[in-house]
């Protein structure tokens, strides 16, 4: 017997704490919301987590810089705030917790910068 498809509810947002209306401007930008939403967990679970994902370990998919870059270009395509208050203090976070790269080069995103 084939399982019958729930209705999705309405109140479901793939971003936790972004309104409809900012999810519409992430995805009039071209962003995937659902990717969004992962990037944004992502980056909650490594400046909560230990020590060692701050950095990454080389991995594409695990490294937490490329999880702030699907931010950064979310936060540039979102007009409101609602995205930046979420990201902000996981930045803060971050920063507390990680420290400048000397080597790097200046034109990397702060993010990119830490070590």
């Amino acid at each position: 017997m084939a399982a019958v498809p729930q209705p999705v509810s309405r109140a479901f947002h793939p971003v936790d704490g972004l309104s409809a209306a900012a999810i519409r401007q992430i995805g009039s930008a071209g962003l995937s919301c659902f990717e969004v939403g992962r990037a944004l967990a992502a980056w909650r679970r490594t400046v909560h987590g230990p020590a060692r994902r701050l950095i990454g370990d080389g991995c594409p998919c695990c490294d937490p810089a490329e999880q702030r870059d699907i931010l950064a270009a979310a936060l540039s395509a979102v007009r409101g705030r609602e995205l930046a208050a979420l990201v902000k203090p996981l930045d803060d976070i971050y920063e507390r917790r990680t420290l400048p790269d000397p080597h790097a080069p200046a034109d990397r995103p702060w993010w990119r910068r830490r070590c």
